[in-house]
């Protein structure tokens, strides 16, 4: 499964310099150069441990801090077991930690032959 993702997020106290993302189960990031945030898995690159909870969490850095409202897209791909007719997928959803509010919508494209839900 691909996906891609577009977050608009904002601060209500003060510019926005980071935060971090959790991304769905399995899903994994597809890197994209972006121009106005930095984005690294947690665990990479410091002395801590990574560990399994760790691979689906991201820190997002903003390059130039705002008040403004920081727009992300993130790709990311997911595979899914050998189909059957049981077979049922998980898209799960995209989260930013620590959000007082959030909200969402998600949009599936089936292509090629696929069971009628």
């Amino acid at each position: 499964i691909l996906t891609t993702c577009h977050l608009t997020v904002r601060s209500s106290d003060g510019p926005l310099s980071s935060f971090r993302i959790k991304l769905p189960p399995r899903a994994r990031l597809i890197s994209e150069k972006q121009p106005t945030f930095t984005i690294s898995q947690v665990g990479n690159g410091t002395a801590k441990p990574k560990t399994a909870a760790d691979d689906n969490l991201f820190d997002v850095k903003v390059l130039q801090p705002s008040s403004e409202p920081i727009l992300i897209k993130l790709v990311t791909r997911q595979a899914i077991p050998a189909r059957s007719s049981t077979t049922r997928v998980d898209v799960g959803a995209f989260e930013v930690l620590d959000a007082v509010r959030q909200s969402g919508h998600i949009a599936l494209q089936v292509n090629g032959d696929a069971s009628p839900w």
